[in-house]
């Protein structure tokens, strides 16, 4: 079972990770996620680090900046294989300021 773990996202955060759990050691694996915006665009970014069956990504800016519902997935760069999550939605919603009703 592979599985992406959500979280509470926001547009523009910095410094969250994303972590995303297989059944395989992914140790010394050249390992990329894969993330899809509501848009459609996917950008493709290297593991912040792996620990055997867990793979973890790190925002940075410029990342997270859309709203609505995103997919992510992992690919091992070493094959062909792509890991895709059983559940593999996450949610950005809008900064609170964006949200202010004026």
């Amino acid at each position: 079972m592979s599985k992406i773990s959500k979280g509470d996202f926001t547009v523009g955060d910095v410094g969250v990770s994303i972590p995303y759990t297989t059944d395989e050691n992914m140790t010394g694996l050249d390992i990329d996620f894969i993330f899809i915006k509501p848009s459609g665009q996917a950008i493709l970014r290297d593991a912040t680090s792996i620990s055997t069956t867990t793979a973890t990504y790190t925002f940075v800016a410029g990342d997270l900046d859309e709203v609505g519902t995103w997919r992510g997935r992992l690919k091992n760069q070493d094959g062909p294989y792509e890991y895709k999550p059983d559940k593999e939605e996450f949610v950005v919603t809008a900064k609170s300021e964006d949200q202010a009703v004026g």
